[in-house]
């Protein structure tokens, strides 16, 4: 359930895929944090799911001829954990810089009276 709700957090991102951003520049780092949001979580999982497949073989007998596979792993759950939280950062702090850029339109005072007629 967590990989999903994350995967869908990032899906939600990509909506904005073709949305207008100040600088070509903001709009790839949005890209590059919705693309990796939506997917490294499915990559960590499936190298967990790998490690700990690994380590209870290991614990049963059976051992494997190397260990730079494990390693391999261990190293690309690191890279994909900060990967993920850098992206997740990015999106956090472009949510909050996006506030600088308000259309006027965002500014008006809004009549409640036209939009909820029994106040």
């Amino acid at each position: 359930v967590p990989i999903t709700g994350g995967v869908i957090f990032g899906l939600i991102h990509c909506i904005s895929w073709n949305s207008h951003f100040p600088s070509l520049i903001e709009r790839n780092l949005w890209r590059t944090s919705a693309v990796i949001v939506s997917s490294a979580l499915i990559f960590l999982s499936c190298d967990y799911v790998f490690l700990l497949y690994w380590r209870l073989n290991s614990y049963k007998g059976v051992h494997f001829t190397s260990h730079s596979v494990y390693n391999f792993c261990f190293h690309l759950i690191i890279i994909f954990a900060t990967l993920y939280a850098l992206a997740r950062f990015y999106l956090l702090v472009k949510a909050v810089i996006a506030f600088r850029a308000l259309p006027a339109s965002a500014l008006e005072n809004v009549n409640w009276y036209d939009f909820i007629p029994h106040i």
